[in-house]
């Protein structure tokens, strides 16, 4: 088989513009890499890594048992962040909370009352901050699963919430309807008591890998609770009494596209979208560590992570045979 000296020069040619590209990418990889550290940007080693997987497979727990009553505690628990939200802002706002109320269909009241020259004011505050402040709250809790002693933190301080929140219950207005709240409060006390007792007066090797992974599962749970809620009764569909429909009834120094609560229920979930995505990255940022292994050039997973693995993915297989076998809802 003959070649003529064209096809060999037009080969050698494809082999140069090839090397060139080669080089090119290999340029601009170099320098998007430098462009990220320069931004403080650092993925993935691998803590980073397992963190995202067991807080995607935790989500996908979730999205699994949405419909079902095994994650009902955890959507109450969004609740009751949703109406501790309200309540907070009312407070920094100089208002007077006489109670807050949670039901068993997953609906909340805070009551809460202010002189009349400055309610207006005051409800430009307070309307957004049921959604917004959940959000805020679920995106804290998955920061603080960056480190030990910040996972201590935060659960102190859901300790102490809860503890207002129990208060509330028992001494706040209440307009005689089934309120669970002082229920749910007893037990998140009891759940999160016994959390610290084993971390602060046990020598169990594991607490702190229950500690954090009970606070990644509450964190994706939380989450997904706060962006869907938004998704679902502010935005697809207006439930009359939402709180969307709320802030677009004050037409006090309202343009006209924000008189429309599916607006104003897009604008609040596009800023829950970019707040969790914030999050997100600051947990990245928070675990990063110069000297620890990149995950992409490691021959295998420590037995930290492994353990850590095992737990998500057993959490994510229970919760799929739940819904295979025990549950005759419909996904999602």
């Amino acid at each position: 088989i003959s070649v003529s000296p064209v096809s060999i020069l037009g080969m050698r040619r494809a082999d140069v513009e090839l090397e060139e590209v080669s080089s090119l990418l290999d340029s601009s990889l170099s320098r998007l890499v430098h462009r990220f550290d320069a931004y403080g940007v650092h993925c993935c080693t691998e803590r980073q890594a397992v963190l995202l997987v067991n807080y995607s497979l935790y989500v996908a727990v979730g999205i699994i048992l949405w419909r079902s009553r095994v994650i009902h505690p955890f959507k109450l628990f969004g609740t009751m962040l949703h109406e501790l939200s309200h309540g907070l802002a009312a407070i920094l706002c100089c208002a007077r909370v006489s109670g807050i109320e949670l039901h068993s269909d997953q609906s909340g009241t805070c009551h809460w009352s202010v002189v009349k020259s400055r309610l207006g004011c005051v409800q430009n505050f307070v309307v957004p901050a049921g959604y917004l402040g959940s959000v805020i709250w679920a995106g804290s809790i998955l920061i603080c699963c960056a480190s030990t002693k910040a996972s201590l933190a935060v659960t102190l301080l859901l300790l102490v919430l809860t503890g207002i929140m129990l208060f509330y219950a028992l001494f706040g207005r209440d307009d005689g309807q089934d309120s669970i709240l002082l229920y749910l409060c007893l037990s998140i006390i009891a759940v999160l008591s016994g959390v610290l007792y084993l971390c602060h007066f046990t020598e169990w090797s594991h607490r702190y890998l229950l500690l954090k992974q009970f606070l990644l599962l509450s964190a994706a749970m939380s989450t997904l609770d706060a962006t869907r809620s938004l998704l679902d009764d502010c935005v697809l569909k207006v439930e009359p009494g939402s709180d969307a429909v709320k802030y677009a009834d004050m037409k006090i120094g309202r343009t006209v596209c924000f008189q429309n609560p599916q607006v104003v229920g897009t604008v609040w979930f596009v800023f829950a979208c970019v707040t969790l995505s914030v999050c997100l990255w600051m947990l990245l940022w928070m675990t990063y560590e110069s000297t620890e292994k990149d995950l992409l050039l490691t021959d295998g997973l420590s037995p930290y992570a492994i353990r850590t693995l095992s737990v998500s993915a057993t959490v994510l297989v229970l919760a799929a045979c739940y819904r295979w076998f025990c549950s005759a809802k419909k996904w999602y």
